[in-house]
């Protein structure tokens, strides 16, 4: 095997590959995914509110990405359902925002992937967004569950009483279960 004409070879590969590219596709997504970040980092908590994280955009920006773009419709990967469900939460905040960047594109939805999920712009997305508030769900009542049994009681129940936290060891076990399930 000769390898200089191996890496040649991948070398021509790799500039057919390049050369066949649409450069203002690739500057659009490039202008997409750091939209995104700018976006997201607007997002603060509302003022004089001592309950909301300062860095929530930053966080939302952390654990998502863009992944895709197709007929005015966002595909957008989470790393973890939680991180899903805050940014729905200000889904409408979002698409203005890039509404505002890119009128031309006509951006008016968003659909959710889990990271590691091979979803794609169609069908398959809408059923991970299903499978996803699912398993949070599921996630919620075991976690119901386990408190019940542990004498914890819900934080809204007795205003008298301070609410108790699971035990790390319960906690542990709790997260394993969500990972082995495919949750966390």
């Amino acid at each position: 095997m000769n390898s200089e004409k191996d890496i040649s070879s991948i070398g021509n590969v790799v500039n057919r590959i390049f050369t066949n590219m649409d450069s203002g596709v690739t500057e659009n997504a490039l202008r997409i995914y750091s939209a995104w970040e700018k976006i997201l980092l607007r997002i603060k908590p509302p003022a004089g509110s001592v309950t909301g994280n300062p860095n929530t955009g930053r966080n939302m920006a952390d654990h998502s990405r863009v992944v895709d773009l197709k007929n005015g419709m966002l595909l957008v990967e989470t790393d973890h359902p939680g991180w899903t469900e805050l940014i729905q939460f200000h889904k409408n905040y979002i698409l203005r925002g890039f509404q505002m960047e890119f009128p031309e594109l006509k951006i008016h939805s968003m659909a959710f992937r889990l990271a590691g999920s091979n979803a794609s712009l169609g069908r398959n997305v809408r059923q991970d967004e299903k499978d996803a508030r699912q398993n949070s769900m599921r996630m919620i009542e075991m976690q119901e569950k386990l408190d019940k049994s542990a004498g914890i009681q819900p934080e809204n129940t007795d205003k008298n009483t301070e609410p108790k936290k699971i035990p790390d060891e319960l906690r542990g076990i709790f997260e394993d279960l969500g990972k082995n399930m495919g949750i966390y």
